[in-house]
């Protein structure tokens, strides 16, 4: 039901405490409606919404299986009898004197029939009516009440922990809220396939007002990331991260609009909206900031949306400019806050509607980092082209907000007058930097083809289109939009990322070096040298399975290679010999540099094991529970990085008590979270967002190169041959315990030769050198 127009009439915001008796009851309903189901019959398995007269046929056939009914349904039942009716009486104090308004009328049906599910159900469950009651904790025992045991040897978890919950009177509600939250926290996509109450107006007016506040607040968590990137105080590359991740959250809104809604637009938001406000009666004394802010949320998306439909119309006239003249340069754009921001708001959302449409209808391709790094760019160019109105709409407007209120944020933070522009050259000047390192690859001699489908081949590609991007000489509103900018940078990061890593497995160039240095720390006592030291650190479980090796260097190093063990078909015996160690095909074809982009994936450098700012982004900025808790731990230890099993560790410490954070968090807490577990990946002395692969390829290659010509004559010159990897590595197994030197071995000279080019090509140069600069 709604709060009717019978109740007095005083406008304002839903008191708080009524917002959690409903999150509250919900949560108990869509728990009983998930377990009646389970037990009906197949004629309500395919039901997506159903009604108070199913569920008293649910009811009626779970009584006839005799089913038992857990403690935590048995819970659920008393919490959500007990909020609706605390919501009962509240609608009954806010009626007019002699008012039965037909909404309080039908919630109390409501509440009437589920007193009846359940009362019956404790019948079919043989429990007295009296334990169906809740016991104050205040009021006293009677003396006559039968004592129930209670086994204390519950605590050490022996067998089954769920069937030693017994619910006592003394205790009626703890052990059971406790169940209910670790099985409504276990299954997080229950709540997508429980069906929805159709005769449930109040929760659709409390959905619909939670998701407009829920808009709202990621609105305020991307102002305040990118008033700390206006200040320096958050890398602009992470203010992008943590919008996009918003945007993404705000899928999960769209789709919940949609169903109530009926349809993915603004004007049908704005409308549901309106006909809940004309309904709506709150009790007098409310304040209203909140409620007046979630009307400013819908009338900006409102405003949003008429423009869109505006320019849709003269785009598909085709008389753009004549229905649209040019307006004035980005720098006479005035933004400011508060009741009279209106105008300029408009005045610049009608200029990046201008840009957007001109890059719409611009003949030439746009280059890959704009076309997959520009937000909102491919859903209102669709938006343009399309007839329909209803698929997009609310995403589009709600991307237009963003970029509006990310502008003023960054914009009126910032103490430099040129700072929208300078977020453009930044994001020029990364390019032109990365565009010198994929150069001194490609022209390295480790890099002979160019054949299709090589790991040449597409950087080739990747050169040519950064090359693109850095000869568009744009600098409309849009392109200098902080988000935009960061955006690009972003995207372009990740692409860096994401053959950087192939670099770092191409021919085993880089992790040869990594060996050998690890052999020569181990064996010789050779000088620490910073790169290839935090290197071994941050790669620790790819380039030595198992941890850094102190014998049995050369399995450790097939292992890194991807080699596993064999049966051998021709060995004499099925004893000693009968197996060996074989690298699987396709490992050696990533090696080399085969397969197109996504299927060269190397599983030994997913990026889930390397870096979380580029696994979320990998996965589109949507985070499951899993994510969820990694990102709990890292916020909780000060934001520094941990390997793999220190990570596993920490999960396990703080398992449950993430999950009830996360899931209870604000929108804007869990995104200033995320924020700061990602900047775990930008600070530090070896910050692994930041590390520049090509760099780190050539200098490896130089090593490589240096030790090769040395032990091959001048024929053999230029092969960057890697045999001294073969020679090192059986020197150091046959190295014992007491003998500390490999010269005796009779390799001096090559070990010799693998210590000065080492020292020659990293000796002189720091960490600041191998990381990118316009980041």
């Amino acid at each position: 039901m709604l709060i009717n127009t019978s109740h007095p009439t005083s406008r304002g915001q839903l008191p708080p405490s009524l917002l959690e008796i409903y999150v509250r009851y919900k949560q108990d309903t869509r728990a009983i409606i998930a377990w009646l189901m389970s037990h009906g019959t197949r004629k309500y398995k395919g039901f997506r919404t159903v009604s108070i007269r199913d569920l008293l046929g649910l009811a009626e056939i779970v009584q006839t299986k005799e089913v038992v009914m857990p403690d935590t349904i048995d819970f659920c039942f008393r919490e959500a009898i007990a909020a609706r009716t605390q919501l009962s009486k509240l609608f009954r104090k806010t009626s007019s004197p002699g008012g039965d308004d037909q909404e309080t009328v039908n919630h109390e049906y409501f509440t009437t029939s589920l007193t009846k599910i359940y009362t019956d159900l404790c019948e079919c469950c043989a429990r007295p009516k009296e334990r169906c009651k809740r016991v104050s904790p205040d009021r006293p025992l009677s003396s006559d009440s039968e004592t129930v045991a209670v086994n204390r040897f519950t605590v050490l978890n022996l067998g089954n922990p769920k069937d030693d919950c017994a619910c006592t009177e003394k205790t009626p509600n703890r052990q059971c809220e406790e169940d209910r939250e670790e099985t409504l926290t276990a299954t997080p996509r229950a709540k997508a396939t429980t069906p929805r109450l159709i005769d449930d107006p109040l929760g659709d007016a409390f959905e619909l007002y939670k998701d407009i506040q829920e808009m709202s607040d990621l609105l305020l968590g991307t102002n305040s990331a990118w008033e700390q990137a206006a200040r320096g105080e958050t890398p602009l590359v992470v203010a992008a991260f943590t919008t996009n991740a918003a945007f993404a959250r705000f899928e999960e809104i769209e789709q919940r609009l949609k169903v109530l809604c009926d349809g993915s637009n603004p004007e049908a938001l704005r409308s549901k909206f309106m006909q809940i406000q004309e309904d709506l009666e709150v009790p007098e004394g409310v304040e209203v900031s909140v409620h007046s802010r979630k009307s400013q949320q819908v009338d900006a998306l409102q405003q949003s949306w008429q423009l869109l439909l505006q320019f849709k119309r003269v785009h598909q006239a085709g008389q753009y400019e004549k229905a649209i003249p040019s307006k004035q340069r980005p720098s006479q754009i005035i933004l400011r806050r508060g009741s009279d921001s209106a105008p300029t708001d408009r005045e610049c959302l009608t200029m990046l509607l201008q840009n957007i449409g001109q890059h719409v209808r611009a003949i030439r391709r746009p280059t890959s980092v704009v076309r997959i790094g520009t937000p909102v760019y491919a859903d209102i160019g669709y938006f343009f082209t399309h007839d329909e109105d209803d698929t997009n709409g609310l995403r589009c407007s709600y991307g237009l907000q963003i970029l509006l209120e990310a502008y003023k944020s960054y914009l009126l933070a910032s103490d430099c007058a040129c700072a929208p522009p300078s977020c453009r050259l930044r994001a020029l000047q990364f390019a032109q930097e990365a565009i010198s390192s994929i150069r001194a690859v490609l022209d390295d001699s480790s890099m002979p083809c160019r054949c299709c489908h090589t790991l040449a081949f597409h950087l080739e590609d990747l050169h040519f289109d950064f090359q693109a991007f850095v000869q568009e000489k744009v600098f409309d509103l849009y392109f200098q939009s902080p988000w935009v900018s960061g955006s690009h940078v972003l995207e372009m990061m990740e692409t860096l990322f994401y053959y950087g890593l192939r670099l770092f497995s191409y021919r085993h160039y880089v992790g040869s070096v990594m060996h050998v240095y690890n052999i020569l720390r181990r064996l010789t006592g050779f000088q620490r040298i910073p790169l290839l030291e935090e290197l071994c650190n941050t790669f620790d479980d790819i380039l030595f399975p198992g941890g850094r090796p102190s014998r049995n260097f050369r399995a450790c190093c097939v292992r890194y290679m991807g080699g596993r063990l064999r049966f051998n078909p021709h060995a004499s015996d099925h004893k000693s010999g009968s197996h060996q160690m074989a690298i699987p095909a396709h490992t050696a074809r990533a090696t080399a540099g085969f397969g197109l982009r996504k299927e060269a994936n190397d599983s030994r450098f997913e990026y889930r094991k390397v870096s979380l700012f580029h696994h979320i982004k990998q996965r589109g900025y949507h985070l499951d529970d899993a994510l969820w808790d990694r990102v709990h731990d890292l916020t909780h230890t000060d934001g520094v990085r941990v390997s793999g099993k220190s990570r596993k560790r920490l999960s396990c410490c703080h398992h449950s008590h993430s999950k009830v954070d996360d899931t209870s968090s604000s929108p804007q807490h869990s995104l200033l979270r995320l924020q700061k577990a990602v900047l775990a990946d930008f600070i530090g002395p070896f910050p692994i967002a930041k590390v520049n692969f090509f760099e780190v390829y050539t200098s490896c290659v130089r090593i490589v190169s240096i030790i090769s010509d040395h032990a091959h004559d001048e024929k053999g010159s230029g092969q960057n041959c890697l045999c001294f990897l073969e020679v090192i590595l059986a020197a150091a197994d046959r190295c014992k315990d007491n003998e500390h030197k490999l010269q005796p071995l009779g390799h001096k000279e090559l070990v010799q030769t693998c210590k000065d080019a080492m020292s020659t090509v990293l000796g002189e140069r720091g960490l600041d050198d191998y990381l990118w600069k316009g980041i």
